[in-house]
This record gives structure tokens, sequence and C-alpha cells, in this order.
């Protein structure tokens, strides 16, 4: 699985493989499939995401020092190798909108990627940086 900052969704529809064919192509058949399930692209047999959390701004080291912000990072890991848990629980909560007479139904949950192997002979995720944005 690869997270990438939003600022590089649209360089990665543009990468190319060695024979310089298109890595992902958003108007296949395949392509819409991906992007109504949360999925940007499927790299290398492995599903993209974006996460707003992972790092647009940090300079050639893969470090955010305020001044250099040029730079991106791209974390991939072994999807299986982790377990997806709470990290708080979920909490549902009716917002009303009586304009419309109707209620919006908010649910927030925060979860975490724990290890479910020992991770201490084999490496399971890794951090590209110096990427530029």
């Amino acid at each position: 699985m690869w997270l990438i900052p939003p600022r590089l969704q649209g360089k990665w529809f543009l990468l190319r493989d060695s024979a310089s064919n298109l890595v992902y192509m958003r108007d296949t058949p395949m392509g819409d499939a991906l992007v109504s399930q949360g999925r940007i692209a499927s790299f290398f047999g492995s599903d993209v995401y974006t996460s707003a959390y992972v790092w647009s701004d940090t300079n050639a080291s893969g470090v955010y020092d305020g001044t250099t912000t040029t730079k991106s990072v791209v974390i991939w890991f072994y999807r299986p190798g982790f377990l997806l848990t709470d990290r708080k629980e979920m909490s549902v909560e009716l917002v009303p909108q009586p304009l419309k007479q109707i209620n919006n139904v908010l649910c927030v949950w925060r979860g975490s990627f724990d290890p479910a192997i020992p991770t201490t002979s084999q490496v399971f995720a890794g951090v590209a940086y110096n990427i530029l944005t």
C-alpha cells in the first residue's frame, strides 16, 4: 500500500513505466472502480491512497525545517503485516438541518496501523523522500 500527499496526486497520474506507457489511466473502467473505492491508483499491484498526514513540505533530506518546503515524501508498507485497529472508538452524531428538514449523520472514527507480525527481521515499511512537489 502506498500513501502519498494530496499535492502529488496530479503528478501520480503522469507516471510512466520503462516502456514509456502510462502507469494509470483514469478513463479506463478499472480506473473508475479504483477511484470509487477510495484508491486513486494501483501501482505495481499495490493500492495508492492520498493522506493529508503525509508530508509535502520537507527539505531534500525529508525533514521539515520551516524554510525549504519544496519536497515531499511517499510512504509504502506491506499491508498484510499491519492490523487496522481502533485508536478512538466511533462516535455517531445527528446534525439537524432545519431549513431542509433533514438530519445528517456524522460518524467519526480514528484508526491506527499496528504491526501484526514481529518486524525485527524484515522491512515492512519505507519512506521515499526528496520528491519534488
